[in-house]
């Protein structure tokens, strides 16, 4: 399954927030198998202040950092845990959900910081794979 952010490849909106939920329904056949955010290959280009890193974060750096942010939870809802939030440029490792469920958060501000040059890569593609239990433990790179 593949993620984007809307206008893909295009310069994504300002001032949205768009929700990614990705649910494994059980099976007999794929019974121990979660999902994994895989991002090895692809480059993110998410605004921020400091457009050339890319930033990982937490709450308290948020608004000093950061303005357009994507965020992974380790389950269905905000409300779960945090795996992995960023901003920037750059190349994420792995992000693997520790069940059947996984939610990414992606927010745009309505601050445009990119230059014209930068507006082209403005915009972000999410691959999403299925692994065994035994693989992904073995690909969480936080």
């Amino acid at each position: 399954c593949s993620l984007q952010s809307p206008n893909y490849p295009g310069l994504y909106p300002r001032n949205v927030t768009c929700y990614y939920a990705i649910r494994h329904h059980n099976s007999p056949e794929l019974m121990n198998y979660y999902p994994v955010i895989n991002l090895e290959t692809l480059k993110l280009n998410i605004q921020s202040k400091q457009p050339n890193n890319l930033t990982y974060f937490n709450n308290k750096d948020f608004k000093s950092n950061c303005e357009d942010t994507l965020t992974v939870y380790d389950g269905y809802t905000i409300r779960d845990p945090v795996l992995v939030s960023v901003c920037g440029s750059g190349i994420l490792d792995n992000v693997t959900s520790s069940s059947n469920e996984l939610l990414v958060e992606f927010h745009s501000s309505g601050v445009n910081l990119f230059t014209e040059e930068q507006q082209s890569l403005h915009s972000i593609q999410v691959l999403t794979l299925f692994f065994p239990i035994a693989l992904s433990k073995r690909n969480i790179s936080i």
